[in-house]
């Protein structure tokens, strides 16, 4: 009887240790990675995607990297003085990604800027790209080159 009620007491610590691990911190999910078609000889290219953090704590997107390109950046779109549009790495490198909210990287906002294209961006590609934050560890998603 005292060994059937220690393993009762067993399994409930540790299932009341498992349901804790799972609702703290930042708990991220990376959805729809793709990049624009481009031709070859443009030397730049623009990925996309969506990061949700489904977690309880606050989080941030604070670097990219691929083989695809010889650099990636976080970017943002934003309007000149003159009204026309440009493109700029986000200030301070940092995306913030608070808890139960969707970030989203899309075109006309924040992006992912791949310089000196190493793959051609072809309707069909698929390359990697590890994404790394600040609390949360790295996480390598495939990309898909569409149109």
């Amino acid at each position: 009887m005292a060994r059937w009620m220690m393993g009762l007491v067993l399994g409930m610590a540790l299932l009341g240790l498992a349901a804790c691990q799972s609702t703290q911190g930042p708990k991220l999910k990376v959805e729809d990675p793709w990049a624009r078609s481009s031709p070859m000889n443009v030397e730049m290219g623009a990925i996309y995607l969506k990061i949700r953090n489904e977690g309880n704590e606050a989080d941030a997107l604070v670097g990219v990297q691929t083989e695809a390109c010889k650099k990636a950046e976080i970017h943002e779109t934003y309007q000149k003085e003159d009204g026309s549009m440009g493109m700029r790495p986000v200030e301070g490198g940092r995306v913030p990604l608070p808890p139960g909210e969707t970030v989203s990287l899309e075109p006309g906002g924040l992006h992912i800027m791949c310089m000196g294209k190493q793959v051609p961006f072809e309707e069909g590609t698929r390359f990697s790209l590890t994404l790394t934050f600040a609390n949360h560890e790295p996480i390598t998603v495939e990309v898909e080159v569409r149109k």
